[in-house]
């Protein structure tokens, strides 16, 4: 890419604004714009990218190249107007293949936390790192370092672009048949990530090994003693990125969870915690996945007390039939199961307050902005 002047639309995704640090690196003019202010724009604007509070074709004047994320759908006349199109994966994908030295981060779970200790311990052994990653981590930017280093970034595979990369190193924490709404069977997943290894240099699998053993191995590969990674190692473990199990308030915790197998995982963590009873504010991300998994979402909440479902987020989707949250509840119900159904994520909150008792724990779950109910109960807690 050559031009001059790159405007991301939809730049308040975590990876659009992990890609709009990157070309601001590569000394590129970069703006951008969403549907709102927020703590990340405001944090883009503070590295010299000049942001928008609204979609407008009037962004477009005197752009040379005009980024876009799926989640900004066709409709947007800001995207529908430009010119010169291309999406994030793909150009984030050209930037790690022309990367003089890159490692690609993918797989069904696990990414974010994966390639988030691989790039702290890379920078605790004092390794030169740019880097962006899916999530933020405590005061850990979500993108950063400088041009000229190992690129380290979390390959997404939601809309196949992950056949893009040709990394040097390709790591692959797992593969979990997701997102329907792209790869129609579990064949054509899985041949996404084979064609994915055909391109990279070197492949590092990690089915069976835990987010720390995975990061371990890829710093061994690159030529660091065990004593060296153990320090590292023991340096970075004590955070994980946001949103991975994360602790919102007293007994209160938000995980990312939007995979039946995250969710049993996740479920797993809050029993070794938990003194009284277990609680689950589930809010389901995409009709298309929900409709999908249905049985083995409605399955997955065994280790679960009680169970508040809300509304789908539907991302950039339509209504599906089938796969609303009406639909996971009667199917939950026709198991044995007797959740509650809310209107809201507020409301899901408001209902799991009131029953909440000494030694429950309760998981903020989901994908979507489920996250936003933080601000309540932080109030509720002060």
């Amino acid at each position: 890419m050559n031009p001059q002047h790159i405007h991301l639309i939809g730049v308040g995704g975590v990876g659009m604004a992990g890609l709009a640090v990157l070309l601001k690196n590569r000394s590129f003019e970069v703006s951008g714009c969403d549907t709102s202010i927020s703590p990340r724009l405001k944090w883009l604007e503070g590295k010299g990218i000049k942001v928008f509070d609204s979609h407008d074709i009037s962004h477009l004047d005197g752009i040379d190249k005009v980024v876009a994320t799926p989640a900004v759908p066709l409709t947007v006349p800001e995207r529908s107007a430009a010119k010169n199109l291309r999406m994030r994966g793909e150009v984030l994908a050209e930037m790690v293949s022309e990367a003089t030295d890159s490692i690609a981060v993918s797989g069904s779970h696990g990414k974010t936390t994966t390639c988030t200790f691989i790039i702290r311990m890379l920078l605790e052994l004092g390794e030169k790192v740019e880097w962006a990653v899916g999530g933020e981590t405590g005061k850990f930017p979500l993108a950063g370092g400088e041009k000229g280093g190992v690129l380290v970034v979390e390959a997404d595979e939601s809309d196949a672009t992950l056949e893009l990369y040709k990394p040097k190193l390709l790591v692959i924490t797992n593969v979990d048949y997701d997102h329907p709404d792209k790869f129609p069977t579990v064949e054509s997943y899985r041949a996404c990530f084979n064609t994915a290894r055909s391109n990279a240099e070197k492949v590092i699998e990690g089915e069976g090994l835990t987010n720390e053993e995975i990061a371990v191995k890829v710093l061994l590969s690159r030529g660091h003693s065990l004593s060296e990674v153990d320090k590292a190692l023991k340096k970075v473990s004590s955070e994980l990125p946001d949103r991975r199990f994360q602790k919102l308030a007293e007994g209160v915790y938000a995980d990312y969870a939007h995979h039946p197998a995250e969710i049993k995982y996740c479920l797993k963590r809050a029993k070794n915690l938990a003194k009284g009873k277990i609680r689950v504010l589930f809010q389901p991300h995409r009709y298309s996945r929900t409709k999908r998994f249905l049985d083995e979402f409605a399955m997955s909440f065994d280790l679960a007390d009680e169970v508040i479902l809300c509304p789908v987020y539907p991302a950039f989707e339509k209504p599906i039939e089938g796969g609303t949250t009406a639909c996971l509840y009667k199917r939950m119900c026709d198991l044995g199961r007797s959740p509650l159904l809310a209107k809201s994520c507020e409301e899901a909150w408001e209902c799991a307050s009131n029953s909440k008792s000494e030694g429950d724990v309760t998981l903020v779950m989901g994908a979507g902005d489920i996250i936003n109910i933080a601000s309540i109960i932080n109030i509720k807690r002060k």
